[in-house]
């Protein structure tokens, strides 16, 4: 079984919190629901991870937003301090038609999901994938 690390909160067994969590060949995270800080750009992090050196993961990264949804939102995922994703978009519905976005995170890379909104929204993300060594 791989290792990881253990869910934020420690006797949560969801696992919500902002690391990733192995299951068998298996992973996933969330974040649990976070009030954005209200900035105009991806200014709270949602799940903050780094692989382990010897496994490599692929999956999806999904979200789901709460709120009155009439600002800008703001997402990124970086790797190694990367953008890989980089989404600005005004606060209309189609916005939710990014998701699920497909990504492999390979090993020993450092992981941050982040989401801003200046519209006062809660949002949570959750990824799921597949664990390879």
């Amino acid at each position: 079984m791989l290792g990881g690390g253990n869910p934020v909160g420690g006797s949560n067994p969801a696992g919500t919190g902002g690391s990733l969590n192995f299951v068998g060949d298996h992973c996933y995270a969330y974040s649990g629901t976070i009030q954005s800080a209200g900035a105009a750009s991806a200014d709270t992090t949602y799940l903050d991870f780094t692989m382990p050196n010897n496994t490599y993961t692929e999956g999806w990264l999904h979200l789901s937003v709460k709120g009155a949804g009439g600002g800008e939102r703001y997402v990124t995922v970086s790797i190694d301090d990367q953008f890989i994703v980089n989404i600005k978009q005004d606060g209309n519905p189609d916005f939710l038609n990014n998701f699920p976005i497909p990504l492999l995170f390979p090993p020993d890379s450092h992981v941050v999901v982040k989401f801003g909104t200046n519209g006062g929204e809660e949002c949570s993300f959750t990824f799921r994938g597949r664990a390879y060594q």
